[in-house]
């Protein structure tokens, strides 16, 4: 039996001691699916989410949250070739994913109040930096599997923005990074623009990112909350072809200006605006605003 379609819908797969379970908001118009990623094969999981999307009758805005530890971000790609088979959708414009983990992004109590996770469940007490512990309730009914709209409005309304905030973020800090070497009388006489991003360690890992590489674990848990390990599935899948396009230009010029072209082969004050205005237009691409 078809079920009525919210109006948003927030799938996390994660350590979950229920498999499968449906919280909702009061008024039943934002729906957060929890999937145990422990009692589950990867092939079920995609097919438990395939199911809950179509028992709607309409397809709704939809948040897919995975761990970074179980799911590669090659994963994500997977994801959506698979719903858009099952759901026999053209595009899938409807359809976000995003990873997280660590307990470093906004989805959790510790790095946002306002979040959802907890210790393995919704809400609970949470240790802060200071040693202070707080008990946060998610939960509003337990018997009517109601949490607390705040809290999902919280999480919705910040991941609906953050792509397009970290990419502006992203531009804004090369801007200023780079900032001395765009003056015409610079010399040209030093190696590359990436040694130069090399001395600023969280910057260049979020550039590499930007770009598909591959951050070590080790590293990237410093800083995973601004690297973009989802970044070319989501741009496709939520923004269309054209900004696949741009952004694949724009992936194109990062390597050959910021990470691997000397500053003898283009004067550093024509190739980084240039690279800046690349951002701009991948950015004209997102109508979502960017703080909210």
């Amino acid at each position: 039996m078809n079920k009525r379609t919210p109006e948003r819908a927030l799938f996390i797969v994660w350590r979950w001691k229920e498999a499968d379970a449906l919280w909702h908001t009061a008024e039943d118009q934002s729906h957060l699916h929890c999937i145990s990623e422990n009692w589950l094969f990867e092939e079920e999981t995609l097919e438990i989410i395939a199911g809950h999307l179509r028992a709607y009758t309409t397809l709704p805005q939809c948040l897919i949250f995975l761990h970074r530890k179980r799911h590669p971000r090659s994963y994500i790609s997977t994801l959506f070739r698979f719903l858009q088979e099952k759901l026999n959708l053209k595009e899938t414009g409807k359809l976000t994913c995003r990873l997280f983990g660590y307990g470093s992004d906004f989805l959790y109590l510790t790095k946002n109040p306002k979040g959802l996770l907890g210790d393995g469940e919704l809400g609970g007490w949470v240790e802060y930096q200071d040693g202070q512990k707080k008990e946060i309730k998610v939960i509003e009914d337990a018997q009517k599997k109601t949490i607390r709209q705040g809290h999902f409005d919280s999480v919705w309304n910040y991941y609906q923005h953050e792509f397009k905030m970290k990419v502006y973020r992203l531009e804004r800090d090369l801007s200023v990074h780079f900032a001395p070497f765009t003056e015409p009388g610079y010399s040209q006489n030093d190696v590359s623009l990436y040694a130069h991003l090399e001395k600023d360690t969280p910057l260049s890992l979020r550039l590499l990112s930007f770009v598909g590489e591959k951050i070590e674990e080790e590293e990237a848990s410093q800083y995973q909350e601004e690297l973009f390990d989802d970044c070319a599935e989501n741009l496709k899948a939520a923004y269309g072809q054209k900004a696949s396009e741009v952004y694949s230009q724009l992936r194109k010029s990062i390597d050959e200006v910021l990470l691997g072209n000397s500053l003898e082969k283009i004067p550093p004050h024509i190739a980084i605006p240039q690279v800046r205005r690349q951002f701009m237009q991948l950015r004209d691409l997102m109508p979502e605003r960017i703080t909210y």
